[in-house]
Parts: structure tokens; C-alpha cells; sequence
């Protein structure tokens, strides 16, 4: 599983893979063998494949097939022997390293078990409060890549991972205030604020997402997004003087076909 190469081509990506796949059955053994063994040698091989895949051109998806299927591994042996609670440090730690983003958390803690479950959700409320403590982990200088040649801090990407994770928590224990408010109080700019609308028309809070489009809007005019959403509201409550005016505004901003388009709809 390891590389010799500082970074992996499409090509040299191929390679590896014919070669790294051929740890997959000796991981299987080790399963068939002991539930415990065949899920520590999966999370050595993805440890080995996040570092991999930091290097590579892997837009063919072969390392990421090879993570999944080790993923796999993983949520078998959980169903086979449920491991200790604290095995939820180690999930987090894997999940957070993952350069892809494909764990599904919510088939993972289903096969762990309840008490892994918990103790998940208090490692994210510690991690969440020590975030706004200060006492990150993420370097708040360090700037990583993010997206389409974008770039993030450490920081920033740490408390967007936290972020995600603790309001996935919150659906998953289906308690939607404290989802509502744990998303409206984190809020860190205009995508966080957007998404505080959505969830409240996810879950049919509807005067809710009104203000929350309009604290949104308020915030930051100029955002797109937040008008987009504060429109939504409008015409959906019957707010039609508000939306008319709202659309008017974009077209003067915006004179498109579209735009014209939409203000006669809403004329």
C-alpha cells in the first residue's frame, strides 16, 4: 500500500492500484479470522491510502474504490463484534482524516452500536466547545486546498467538518430544535446561514426559515444565495409586494431575459 512516488500520476495511479488491491484478501483473512484484526488491518490500510491519495491524480476513482472497500471491512467486522465505545475516537479520527469524504457515518454507528453512538456525539459536542474555546487543532495560518483550486485554513476546515458532523448528529437523533439552533448559532457565513433556512423548510419550519432568510439577507445583501432563499420564502408565504420588489431590485441589478422573465411572473 505504500508509494515510492512524491506524486502519483493517472497512469502510475493505475499501477498502484493493481498492486495495492492485492491487500484486500489478506485483509479478508485476517476478518475471517478475528472480527477485531480484519477492522485494524482496514483502518491501517486506509490510514496508508489517505496518504496516498493526498499525491495522486485519481480522477479514474481507483484509490477511492480501494478505501470503500476497506470501508466495507470496517462496517462487517462492526456487525460481527461491536467493539468497545471508545472505538468512536477511532471512527472520528478516520472520518476526519478522509481526503475524500466517503465514510457513511450513519451505517457505521448503526453496526458499532448504541454506546459507540454516544459516545460519538459527546466527542463532537467536546471537539465543537474546545473549537470555540480556541483550542482548536487546526492551524488557523496553514492554508490547505479546498474545492475547485480553492484554498481553506486548517482552522476553517476544522470547524467545517465539526460543523458538518455535529448537525448530521442532530438529524440522526432526530432532535430538530437543538439541530435549528445548534445551526443558527454556528452559523460562520453566508453558505452556514443559507443552510439554516433549509433545514428549517426540511423539517416544515416555515416562519422560521422566513427569518432566517431575512436575518440572512440583512446580514449580507449583496449575497446571492441569501437573496435567492429570502425570494423563496416570499413567494412560497404569499409575501408578493416583498417579492415583487425584491425581483425589481435584480433586474435593475441584473438586466437579463431571465430576470425580466421572473418579475412579470411575479407581477
Amino acid at each position: 500500500l505504500k508509494s515510492s512516488r512524491d506524486f502519483l500520476h493517472y497512469r502510475d495511479t493505475s499501477a498502484y492500484f493493481q498492486r495495492a488491491r492485492k491487500a484486500l484478501p489478506v485483509i479478508e483473512a485476517a476478518l475471517a479470522r478475528d472480527a477485531a484484526q480484519g477492522r485494524a488491518a482496514a483502518e491501517h490500510a486506509l490510514k496508508r491510502l489517505y496518504r496516498v491519495a493526498l499525491h495522486a491524480d485519481d480522477s479514474g476513482g481507483l484509490i477511492g474504490d480501494l478505501m470503500q472497500d476497506c470501508m466495507k471491512v470496517v462496517q462487517r467486522s462492526l456487525a460481527a463484534a461491536p467493539p468497545a465505545s471508545d472505538w468512536a475516537d477511532t471512527l472520528l479520527q478516520l472520518v476526519e482524516a478522509d481526503p475524500y469524504g466517503i465514510w457513511h457515518v450513519d451505517d457505521m454507528l448503526s453496526a458499532a452500536g448504541h454506546e459507540v453512538s454516544r459516545r460519538w456525539s459527546k466527542l463532537l459536542v467536546q471537539r465543537w466547545e474546545q473549537l470555540e474555546a480556541g483550542a482548536g487543532r487546526g492551524d488557523a495560518k496553514k492554508e490547505v486546498s479546498w474545492g475547485s483550486g480553492g484554498t481553506l485554513t486548517e482552522a476553517d476546515m476544522e470547524r467545517r467538518f465539526l460543523r458538518r458532523e455535529c448537525l448530521a448528529d442532530f438529524e440522526r437523533q432526530q432532535d430538530i430544535a437543538a439541530l435549528i439552533g445548534f445551526a443558527r448559532r454556528s452559523a460562520h457565513d453566508d453558505w452556514d446561514h443559507v443552510e439554516v433556512v433549509r433545514l428549517c423548510e426540511k423539517h416544515g419550519r416555515w416562519r422560521e426559515a422566513l427569518t432566517a432568510a431575512q436575518a440572512a439577507h440583512k446580514q449580507n445583501p449583496k449575497s446571492h444565495l441569501a437573496e435567492e432563499a429570502l425570494l423563496r420564502c416570499y413567494e412560497r408565504d404569499g409575501w408578493d409586494e416583498e417579492a415583487f420588489a425584491l425581483r425589481k431590485q435584480r433586474f435593475w441589478n441584473h438586466t437579463r431575459p431571465d430576470e425580466w422573465r421572473a418579475l412579470l411572473e411575479v407581477a
